[in-house]
């Protein structure tokens, strides 16, 4: 066992010994290293580099800036307004009030653009903003209606050039009625956003009108309740407070109840007149009361329909019914309904209920109808 150690050893010595004997040699030249070209490949990969980026890269960077300010300020009402993008640094012309210079810088500042580092990164570090005094133009208001129907439209467009692009806006909900005067005067800077912002209202109701009127929207509509925060978020996102009116949301459960309580107050009372005139029996006082309880705690406009039987000419009957309508009106606003919510119509005897055969027949047909107005 011991000789057997030592000879492993001794081996192990000679081994290590021998590693460390070992000799490298290296043959000297004169001749020196040639650089060419492989010293100037980093130089020219740097070059290439530089170029791309200078010709390619930054045009599109410098081009999408611009673009996405743009379009910002475009969303933000100022459809007119000249951008020029150099780098990051933008510059913006056009005709604007002066008190509006630094709601633009603001809007341009916090643009956001995308890049091969990131997403939504503030893309312009500095913002110039030059603009000369606005001219005082028409708002041409306007408004936009939404019914079961289609789009009914109203009031004035800048030029046919508009007009086209409002029709073709409203030809996505259904039917249109154009009511639109075009009248080729220059368009308030205003008129493309509140154009706009009335469509996304809109597409996010069933029926409803939109109102823009010497530069303030204002918005009524109906929806589901559930539907109330999205559609205030959407309308409380405009950007400039100056330009918000009014929103009035109208549930359409709250619509329901209304009506069935109206329908149901004058199916057990109704309201008489005299024989052959448009004066109001004095035993429907009680019943109007009633009427005037249930429609100030409805919401929306209120229609009055007038009907009669079929004794009597057409046209006598027909000017009888709406008579009558406007007498309940008018007896509606005495009790304390605001009259602006209040509307009369006639339709004679062309909608009975009941066979004008009987005498209990055409007694239901001489009647007064009370229901939530439609938008028109």
């Amino acid at each position: 066992m011991t000789e057997h150690s030592s000879s492993e050893h001794t081996k192990s010595s000679q081994t290590r010994s021998a590693s460390y004997s070992v000799r490298r040699y290296f043959r000297r030249s004169d001749e020196p290293r040639r650089w060419w070209p492989f010293g100037l490949l980093p130089l020219l990969l740097l070059g290439l580099l530089f170029l791309a980026g200078l010709f390619f890269i930054a045009p599109d960077m410098q081009k999408d800036t611009g673009d996405r300010v743009q379009s910002v300020l475009q969303e933000a009402g100022y459809s007119q307004m000249t951008v020029r993008a150099d780098g990051q640094r933008v510059a913006i012309k056009g005709t604007a009030n002066a008190e509006d210079a630094q709601r633009i810088k603001r809007v341009a500042l916090g643009t956001t653009c995308d890049t091969f580092i990131a997403k939504n990164l503030v893309c312009p570090t500095n913002v110039d903003v030059e603009l000369e005094p606005e001219q005082v133009t028409r708002h041409h208001n306007f408004s936009f209606v939404r019914n079961a129907g289609g789009i009914i439209l109203r009031g004035e467009v800048p030029d046919l050039e508009a007009h086209n692009k409002v029709i073709e806006y409203a030809s996505q909900f259904g039917a249109v009625i154009d009511s639109l005067n075009v009248i080729g005067k220059a368009e308030d800077a205003r008129y493309n956003w509140a154009a706009n912002k009335a469509w996304s209202l809109l597409s996010e109701v069933q029926t409803g009108r939109v109102i823009w009127s010497d530069g303030v929207l204002s918005m009524v509509a109906r929806t589901a309740e559930e539907n109330e925060q999205p559609i205030r978020d959407l309308f409380t996102s405009i950007r400039f407070p100056e330009r918000i009116g009014e929103l009035d949301l109208q549930f359409e459960k709250d619509i329901d109840a209304c009506n069935m309580q109206l329908n149901n107050a004058l199916s057990e009372t109704m309201i008489f007149f005299e024989t052959a005139s448009a004066v109001i029996s004095e035993g429907s006082k009680k019943q109007l009361e009633v009427i005037s309880e249930i429609a100030m705690s409805c919401p929306g406009d209120l229609v009055v329909e007038g009907h009669t039987d079929n004794v009597g000419e057409d046209d006598s009957n027909l000017v009888l019914s709406r008579s009558r309508a406007n007498a309940v009106v008018t007896a509606l606003g005495n009790l304390g309904v605001s009259a602006s919510r209040l509307s009369a119509i006639g339709y004679g005897e062309t909608r009975p209920v009941m066979s004008n055969e009987t005498p209990q027949g055409r007694a239901m047909n001489r009647r007064i109808a009370i229901r939530t107005a439609e938008f028109n």
